[in-house]
């Protein structure tokens, strides 16, 4: 059984679980590590933290299948063990459900992480597919944000690598990471279609790396 000192872990969040922070999350995943017994390592310097790093932030209200942490311990232990301790002291709504030893020289996490796919329901439209064909023939489709009184445009368009209807009511949406669209939010994407969003799931991380959905030709 292979053993290791850094675990990646893939859990959910589901429920009303989906509208915790992700300062909140983190929390809670460094209480359930502590209850656990594992030994946790911690960083360096007068304000320690324990050493706990997400794939990338989830949106808050998106409920996910599959969520990724990485875990750093003092000793090595197989994934196997790690998964169970941690889903003795969680609730199913963030119930881990499988674990892999990271190989050494595996860089962090979020450098990892290219993307992630979301399927979305929204109210039934006879138009959906033809909605969706006209917005991805568009060039640009520039979405406000305000933060801090400030304004920034961001291009949905040019963080979006799939979109396709699904029948009538859902879609299937595929958002690119980079530094130019790294926070688009799916419900962005949807709003801008002139649809509303009455459930969003992230379906998968995809990149490089353990646990990783790899990207699939035709899809980046």
């Amino acid at each position: 059984m292979e053993r290791g000192t850094r675990i990646r872990v893939k859990f959910v969040k589901r429920g009303e679980l989906k509208y915790i922070s992700h300062l909140d999350l983190l929390r809670t995943m460094e209480r359930a590590v502590r209850r656990s017994g594992l030994p946790i390592a911690y960083t360096e310097g007068f304000h320690p933290h324990a050493k706990i790093q997400f794939a990338s932030a989830l949106p808050v209200g998106v409920e996910s299948t599959g969520e990724l942490m990485d875990i750093e311990l003092k000793e090595e232990f197989s994934a196997s063990e790690v998964v169970q301790r941690l889903k003795e002291q969680l609730p199913k709504a963030l119930a881990p459900h499988e674990g892999a030893v990271v190989p050494e020289g595996e860089g962090k996490l979020t450098s990892l992480v290219q993307g992630a796919g979301y399927l979305v329901r929204v109210e039934p439209v006879a138009d959906l597919a033809g909605r969706v064909e006209a917005w991805l023939g568009k060039d640009t489709v520039l979405w406000p944000r305000q933060r801090k009184g400030k304004v920034r445009h961001l291009d949905l368009r040019k963080a979006t690598t799939k979109l396709a209807a699904c029948g009538t009511d859902q879609l299937e949406l595929f958002l690119s990471f980079s530094p130019e669209a790294t926070n688009v939010r799916p419900q962005e994407v949807i709003l801008s279609l002139e649809l509303e969003p009455l459930f969003v799931v992230r379906t998968a991380i995809f990149g490089e790396g353990v646990l990783l959905a790899p990207l699939k030709k035709g899809k980046n």
